[in-house]
């Protein structure tokens, strides 16, 4: 069959975690593989019933596909999904002596009875040839795994383990895995995606990977025959959610976007009769926040520390060779204490305004709030003056970011 070619990426894997993030990782995996040990077959186990027969016959399965391949077949990935079904049932459990199989179903709460079939398993994983006669891989994806687990542990032996966390705010830089994650959910539906559109869908829908690829999918259905995806179809298609509203009025002074500026001034002031804790100060301070993070960013941008053509992990990348002793320790006026995709936001915005304009746009806004405080006004009334003010009624020519196109 000729000269078998070395893989450089491990012969077996095991990924958990969010089931939307772990999808796309698997098919990196099965890309990967197949650019290091060519085309082959996949052959999926679909581990769904946790009846003690079925899952005999898992094990007994995974063990003969390892085994067994075509006459023709030139190498081969078995593709394990659902393995914590082969565990037993509860996931992510804790306690126990977890040096044996029969130590971690101890966790569990009860004996696991299948406890011979994984030991066996483990020891066909061990005495597996990856590469002779043909290259097999094993791809093994779950929801939750306890790496205690003897099983887990032989996997990190002889490949490798991965936990994706559920996409949530609190995951650090979630902005960016959301980036990576909606180019290859449209990859894998034959579609490209511009820039623009990317940093649209994940401001209106924000950090949920379901609802991310269950955006893409509309998406890529409405576009049809078309192969990008544009900011525009985005904003036909996709609502705003409610991780977008927070900061919609904000974006759309960004934008300079008059219309939009004052249906969201308007929702945010029904909102301010109807909560307590709403507050016209309170939205000034957004307004505010914003200039100031439009005005560090065109600091960045005269400097040419960065570019406004980037994408957002270009730019992203391109902060860390910004030199951090020029910059005051104040919050407030540092663009690199700033959250970067934050800071990427105002850059695009920033392109629409002067220097000159967003300083006189922080005097406006001053002059507003000593108004709101000092005297008894219309509140809508004074701060639509404001924004017609900051804004004006034509918005300037800008410099398109990398990729941001309608």
């Amino acid at each position: 069959m000729g000269a078998t070619r070395r893989s450089k990426t491990p012969p077996v894997f095991l990924v958990y975690g969010d089931p939307y993030l772990v999808r796309t990782r698997a098919q990196e995996l099965l890309d990967l593989w197949k650019k290091e040990i060519g085309e082959c077959e996949v052959e999926v186990i679909e581990c769904e019933s946790k009846s003690s027969t079925a899952i005999s016959g898992y094990v007994s399965r995974i063990m003969s596909s390892l085994q067994t391949y075509g006459l023709f077949v030139r190498a081969k990935v078995v593709w394990v999904r659902n393995f914590e079904v082969l565990l037993g049932g509860d996931r992510g459990t804790r306690g126990g002596d977890s040096n044996s199989i029969e130590g971690a179903e101890g966790i569990a709460g009860h004996k696991n009875v299948h406890a011979k079939e994984l030991e066996a398993l483990a020891k066909a994983l061990h005495g597996t040839e990856w590469d002779n006669p043909v290259p097999i891989r094993l791809l093994l994806t779950a929801e939750s795994v306890d790496r205690r687990r003897a099983i887990v542990k032989v996997l990190e032996q002889i490949g490798c383990v991965e936990e994706i966390p559920l996409l949530s705010p609190n995951l650090p830089d979630w902005e960016t895995i959301a980036t990576e994650f909606i180019r290859r959910a449209f990859a894998l539906r034959d579609k490209q995606i511009s820039e623009a559109a990317i940093i649209e869908l994940i401001t209106r829908v924000g950090p949920n990977a379901a609802a991310l690829d269950n955006e893409a999918e509309k998406l890529s259905l409405y576009v049809g025959e078309a192969p990008e995806v544009t900011v525009d179809d985005v904003r036909t298609v996709c609502p705003t959610g409610h991780y977008a509203k927070a900061f919609a009025l904000a974006d759309a002074l960004g934008e300079r976007n008059l219309p939009e500026v004052l249906k969201h001034l308007k929702e945010e002031l029904y909102e301010m009769e109807r909560e307590s804790g709403y507050s016209e100060l309170g939205l000034l301070y957004g307004l505010v926040s914003k200039i100031r993070q439009m005005l560090l960013a065109q600091g960045l941008l005269e400097r040419g520390y960065v570019n406004p053509r980037m994408s957002y992990l270009q730019f992203k990348a391109q902060l860390k060779h910004i030199p951090v002793d020029i910059w005051p320790e104040d919050e407030r006026i540092n663009p690199l204490k700033m959250h970067s995709f934050v800071l990427y936001r105002a850059m695009i915005h920033a392109q629409n305004y002067t220097k000159e304009e967003l300083i006189q746009a922080l005097t406006l806004l001053l002059d507003c709030s000593f108004r709101l405080v000092s005297s008894t006004v219309d509140v809508a009334a004074v701060l639509q003056e404001t924004i017609i003010k900051i804004i004006g009624i034509e918005k300037r020519n800008t410099i398109p970011a990398r990729g941001i196109k309608n």
